[in-house]
């Protein structure tokens, strides 16, 4: 398949899937006609306007694959009282290999509304068959002009103390603070207890969140997103009981970025090695893209 056929098609499916909210989002076309006479010339143009509810409707969804022994999946949409979408990696961001662990994929724009969702295989052509050991989440409400990650955590066979795997949904969409970066901390490793997420200067560790525990974001008096002092190679240092466990050199905190920083993988390294899974997280992000704009650290 030739990449602008890849393009259209995600694209295409899109468009159709906000298209057919028009019936109760308030789509609509209105046709009307302006007559013009210029001395013995009439001139009739008809003009068609088109109202899109879509705008500001349009939820946007995206899947962050961190259950380290959990097999590559695509997952699916069922807005209430319609049929599945998807599978959506595939179908509408045009990730023919699907998501696999450490992976996190660009946002896909839904209507917004009551949802299921299902995980499926790698190769699945339709929403029919979930996963085994993945089960569907019902009852999730997508907000318009929200954005919502939804991050595939614990394992999948859990042994010596790791959490089970489940589906944790992360809201977003901090504004950009042109004068500082913006940074939050998701913890996803399934043996691990409460960790701390710092950056070190100078050999000096500044804490920036404490006690996250597993399946959370970090928060300061209440907020899930730090300020902090801009910076284009910064290290941030996770502890656990006061040792680091994880060095992350070469964070990008440029003025105005919004960060998300998925902590990830074993604490035993294996059968993931420990990492740190870095999102941009700006509003400039375009949709449809297969995957998001992140960087695997160390």
């Amino acid at each position: 398949m030739k990449l602008g056929q890849m393009l259209f098609i995600p694209i295409m499916l899109a468009t159709a899937l906000l298209a057919s909210c028009g019936d109760d989002d308030g789509d609509g076309a209105t046709t009307g006609q302006t007559t013009t006479t210029t001395g013995t010339t009439t001139t009739t143009t008809t003009t068609t306007t088109t109202t899109t509810g879509g705008g500001d409707q349009v939820t946007r969804v995206q899947l962050a694959h961190l259950s380290p022994d959990a097999p590559s999946v695509d997952f699916c949409a069922q807005r209430e009282g319609r049929s599945f979408l998807g599978p959506i990696a595939k179908e509408l961001l045009g990730d023919s290999d699907a998501v696999a662990f450490g992976d996190v994929t660009g946002y896909a724009p839904l209507p917004g509304g009551k949802y299921t969702l299902r995980f499926v295989a790698a190769d699945a052509t339709t929403c029919d068959d979930p996963i085994s050991g993945i089960p569907d989440v019902e009852d999730v409400t997508l907000d318009p002009q929200q954005r919502t990650t939804f991050a595939v955590i614990g394992a999948l066979l859990p042994a010596g103390g790791a959490r089970p795997l489940r589906v944790v949904a992360i809201k977003g969409d901090a504004a950009p603070n042109q004068a500082s970066a913006r940074l939050r901390a998701f913890h996803a490793v399934p043996e691990a207890g409460p960790v701390d997420v710092g950056r070190t200067t100078n050999g000096t560790v500044e804490e920036l969140f404490s006690g996250v525990a597993f399946g959370d974001l970090g928060k300061v008096n209440g907020d899930t997103y730090r300020d902090v002092p801009p910076a284009m190679d910064a290290r941030l240092s996770v502890q656990a009981s006061g040792a680091e466990i994880l060095a992350l050199p070469g964070v990008d905190l440029a003025p105005g970025a919004v960060t998300t920083v998925y902590i990830a993988g074993n604490a035993l390294g294996s059968p993931q090695a420990l990492r740190g899974i870095v999102c941009s997280e700006t509003p400039e992000q375009p949709d449809f893209e297969p995957l998001a704009n992140c960087t695997a650290l160390p």
